[in-house]
């Protein structure tokens, strides 16, 4: 057989080898991740509540402690405010995780839940325009806040979040009544 026949059979096996194996890796990937939502499912319901009233009261907390859900949109101090936002959207993120994985909360908590972390997000996109106009500084003096476009935009998207706050807040702490009892 010709050596470069040879080295074209090695590469086609090569390819299938490492196809085989990627597939194989994918499988066991899925496997595994299957079996931690079985495990998870199989969590004790003392410890499901448990887990549920944590993330709960670390969201009810954040939005409680944090003025970025209260403050005017148009007063806003946005180099804070995005930190702020931030630091909620890791708690948020935890807790969506958490509340979205367990059997304990209803449908319409998880959901709160899931579109509460959406709204952070949404206003956390905007922070990439107003760092390239503030840059290293960390702070947004008038001008350049007048200078960036997309000021409308997250004001809009802070105040769609703060009222969906306000309408889901006594839900939310309700139900952390409820599974606190």
């Amino acid at each position: 057989m010709p050596t470069e026949d040879l080295k074209t059979l090695i590469t086609a096996i090569s390819v299938v080898v490492a196809t085989a194996s990627l597939s194989f890796s994918l499988y066991q990937y899925r496997q595994k991740q299957k079996q931690d939502i079985r495990d998870r499912n199989t969590v004790p319901p003392v410890q499901q509540r448990q887990e549920v009233r944590t993330s709960l009261g670390s969201i009810v907390q954040r939005i409680s402690s944090s003025e970025i859900f209260s403050v005017l949109p148009s007063e806003e101090l946005w180099t804070d405010g995005f930190a702020s936002l931030e630091d909620a959207r890791a708690i948020f993120a935890n807790a969506d995780i958490n509340i979205g994985n367990s059997p304990v909360p209803p449908p319409d908590i998880k959901m709160i839940v899931h579109d509460l972390l959406g709204k952070v997000k949404a206003v956390i996109k905007y922070r990439d325009s107003l760092t390239k106009i503030v840059g290293e500084r960390g702070y947004a003096s008038e001008e350049a806040l007048e200078k960036w476009p997309d000021q409308k935009n997250a004001e809009a998207a802070l105040h769609d979040l703060q009222q969906f706050v306000r309408s889901r807040e006594t839900k939310l702490t309700d139900y952390l009544a409820t599974v606190s009892a």
